[in-house]
């Protein structure tokens, strides 16, 4: 009985020791809390606060929770307070740590509050945000950056207000300062409408104060508000208007303020006021200039400035005299003669260039064409060509030069005086047979010493024009620039020619580019292409796309364009590029064009065989390479060139001991797959075969399942070539047997077809079953032959057994 007593008095003291324990309280605290009964687990947290590392936070937790379940603002702001002020009481770091998360929640539940308490007053945002700034967000930044993101929205409200009041008390250059402001917070929040808007009002102040401005924010105008914009747009107009740049402001005010209102209308009488009188002062000064240009009293600079006045008078003028702006345009013709012939005479190529260049569809004139190629080739003798012209001579020569018609017309216009005739039958401008109009002294007969061949007149003047450009360019860099150029617009004409039999326009990619008539060279091939199924002829017309993709040319531009994407994958050694440009639809487009299905495997071959020659150990390039075989439907070459090349990759890396056998095997799986009769490479493979079986069998590797793996596919794609070359696996095994065998070991346990071996069975241990597994492979990889038949398997059984005497019965 006393002992009892003892034990119930024991246990009633450890009950009051288990109860007042730091945990057991936090566990009543914590119960409490999952009840919400805050204010109780706050009394049993406020006992334990330096006692249990969980303490401190769980009691900021029960203040944070009575914060948000307060009614009024003052006593969220209380608990939410209590929450912050529990740091100073805290002395353990751990507890630190933990706490750091609800006090976060606490200051966000206070910077929400005196958000909301602003109310846009612009002092109490910034201090709220330096709050922001200065509180810790631990856990909470993103909740922390949306709520500084609200604030600069209403900061942007705010400023914007604040700069409108100031505007309308004419306080311009503090209003822009505000809207600036403005802007800058619309920016930060993502406010579109403020941005916009503050744009607009610092430009219309700023014509307030009549500053000089530019319109580089026309995005952000037009999003503007509307009555902002039609107020910035008047103020502009008016102010281009005072500064007599009457033609802007006619823009702005057709473009920005075509809505009906008196005040627009006003502008339009400035501007037709205006109009009026310019095209008074613009009658006398061209009646003047008209009567100087009759009495050649003109200056060529007078001259010049005329005739490029001349399309822009006879607009202003056609409003006031409709006669006179035809009179005004009808000397147009005349002003360009006089001023080509003054540019010839007088060697100023440069400048007739440009004028002809001007002139509308000048390659339609034989005539224009031929002073063109005149100028160009003089221009280029008095050695001018730079790197920002060379194009523009280049292109007009050889256009020109390659143009029949142009020689046609030197022809009927000179006046001859003996019997010579001229033959078209080795003209280099065309591939037709006629001409649709030649003079009388031309033909298509046989060329003869009084039958002139036009060819070799046109063929003598590239050579002059290529002695110069090779000879006389002293500046190497243009040299090159200008020979290579000259080289590739000459090709591409001819290769037009060449093809097209239709009586069209040549000119050099670049020359039909810069005008505008590329479409049309292009579109005359795709007839040929469709009606003939001519691939030079889509070849012909790649140099001359320039932005149409809707052309059977442009298909096949972009095929040899794929093309050379993965050559330059290959050479970049990008097995990224390969993988991306290697699709179904791509493959297609290749196959699409004989041309380039048939030549693909040389590129390749030859930009992998380039590679090599600059590293014949790259691994990277073994992936290239396998990524590379799809793209030809023709890969025989490549799969030798892949196969060669692994190969001599295995064989290097495993004798300089840098690969193991394993990889090397796995590698050579590849250039076995791709060459399964190449002798070289089957005899690596299985030399390779027996290295990871012996590798297996010395335990020298831990790829034992991988191996396997390959050596069960070999089994079943062994090739002629294989099987006449596997002796060397049939050899080991013997080897294997033999040494076993001097070692006094039984080699019918390895046989799987031996009695002794089915006998065995399990008797085998661990490293006998390896053994038995790795000369088992070698047997059938070996490709060995079954020299025993049936009977023979039968007789050796019954010796085993000591059956050979006869039967008893």
């Amino acid at each position: 009985m006393e002992v009892i007593i003892v034990l119930v008095i024991i246990a009633v003291v450890g009950y009051f020791i288990y109860q007042s324990l730091p945990n057991t309280k936090f566990e009543k605290a914590q119960n409490l809390f999952n009840a919400q009964n805050y204010n109780d687990a706050i009394n049993i947290l406020n006992d334990i606060f330096e006692k249990h590392v969980d303490a401190p936070a769980k009691l900021a937790e029960c203040k944070l929770n009575l914060g948000k379940q307060a009614s009024g603002k003052s006593d969220k702001v209380r608990y939410f307070n209590e929450v912050t002020a529990l740091r100073k009481r805290i002395i353990n770091s751990a507890s630190v740590t933990k706490f750091e998360s609800v006090e976060t929640k606490a200051l966000f539940e206070i910077a929400k509050i005196q958000y909301e308490e602003a109310k846009g007053d612009i002092d109490k945002l910034n201090q709220n945000i330096k709050f922001i700034d200065t509180a810790n967000k631990k856990g909470s930044e993103t909740d922390f950056a949306s709520l500084k993101k609200n604030h600069f929205y209403y900061l942007a409200d705010s400023h914007f207000k604040k700069a409108t009041d100031k505007e309308k008390s004419e306080k311009l250059s503090e209003a822009i300062q505000q809207y600036n402001t403005a802007k800058d917070y619309a920016e930060k929040s993502g406010n579109k409408t403020i941005q916009n808007n503050s744009i607009a009002r610092i430009i219309i102040c700023q014509l307030k104060r009549n500053d000089k401005i530019n319109l580089n924010n026309v995005s952000e105008i037009e999003k503007s508000d509307k009555n902002f914009q039609r107020e910035l747009y008047y103020r502009y107009a008016i102010q281009l208007l005072k500064n007599k740049e009457f033609s802007e402001a006619e823009k702005i005010i057709s473009s920005h303020l075509n809505f009906q209102s008196s005040d627009i209308d006003k502008l339009n009488e400035i501007l037709q006021a205006e109009k009026n009188n310019n095209a008074v002062k613009k009658v006398e000064e061209i009646n003047t200039s008209i009567e100087a240009l009759y009495k050649n009293s003109l200056s060529t600079e007078e001259l010049k400035k005329l005739y490029d006045s001349l399309d822009t008078s006879a607009i202003e003028v056609k409003v006031f005299d409709e006669q006179l702006s035809e009179r005004i345009s009808a000397i147009k013709p005349t002003l360009f003669n006089r001023l080509l012939t003054h540019y010839i005479s007088a060697e100023q190529y440069g400048n007739a260039i440009t004028i002809i260049h001007k002139f509308p569809k000048f390659w339609e004139s034989p005539e224009l064409l031929k002073n063109l190629g005149i100028c160009c080739y003089g221009y280029t003798a008095k050695g001018l060509l730079t790197e920002r012209n060379y194009q523009i001579v280049i292109s007009g020569w050889l256009t020109s030069v390659f143009s029949d018609k142009v020689i046609l017309k030197s022809l009927d216009d000179t006046t001859w005086d003996d019997n010579y005739t001229f033959s078209l039958a080795e003209a280099i401008g065309s591939n037709y047979s006629q001409h649709d109009e030649i003079p009388d002294n031309v033909n298509y007969d046989e060329i003869s010493e009084t039958n002139i061949s036009i060819g070799a007149t046109q063929k003598e003047l590239l050579q002059q024009f290529e002695a110069i450009i090779h000879k006389e360019i002293q500046d190497a860099n243009l040299s090159k620039l200008v020979n290579d150029f000259y080289d590739s617009e000459k090709e591409a004409i001819e290769n037009v020619i060449e093809v097209v039999e239709n009586d069209i326009f040549f000119a050099t990619p670049y020359f039909a580019k810069s005008n505008g008539i590329n479409n049309e060279i292009i579109e005359e091939l795709d007839n040929d292409y469709h009606n003939y199924s001519n691939e030079n002829a889509l070849e012909a017309g790649v140099p001359y796309i320039k932005n149409s993709n809707s052309s059977v040319v442009y298909q096949y531009f972009f095929a040899n364009d794929l093309v050379d994407r993965v050559i330059t994958a290959i050479n970049n050694e990008n097995l990224v590029a390969l993988t991306s440009l290697n699709t179904k639809d791509n493959k297609q487009w290749i196959e699409k064009f004989d041309n380039i299905s048939s030549s693909v495997e040389d590129k390749i071959f030859n930009a992998i065989a380039n590679k090599i020659s600059d590293d014949d150990e790259n691994e990277k390039l073994i992936s290239v390479m396998e990524e590379c075989f799809s793209f030809s439907s023709q890969n025989e070459k490549l799969k030798h060139q892949y196969s060669n090349y692994v190969a001599n990759y295995c064989i290097s890396k495993v004798n300089e001991n840098e690969i193991d056998n394993f990889k090397a095997l796995s590698l050579m799986k590849g250039a076995y797959l791709r060459s399964p009769h190449n002798p070289r490479v089957v005899k690596n493979f299985i030399t390779l075969i027996r290295f990871n079986l012996m590798d297996m069998l010395n335990d020298r590797t831990r790829k034992t399942t991988e191996i396997y793996t390959i050596l069960d596919w070999v089994k079943n794609n062994m090739s002629q070539t294989y099987k006449q070359n596997s002796n060397e696996l049939s050899t080991a095994r013997q080897e294997i047997l033999h040494q076993l065998k001097q070692a006094g070991a039984d080699i019918s346990l390895f046989d799987d077809n031996s009695f002794a071996s089915i006998l065995s069975g399990p008797s085998l241990n661990s490293q006998g079953l390896k053994m038995k597994k790795v000369l088992t492979y070698l047997k059938e990889l070996g490709n060995e032959q079954e020299s025993e038949n049936r009977l023979d398997k039968l007789r050796k059984l019954r010796q085993q057994l000591n059956l050979e005497d006869d039967l008893p019965f």
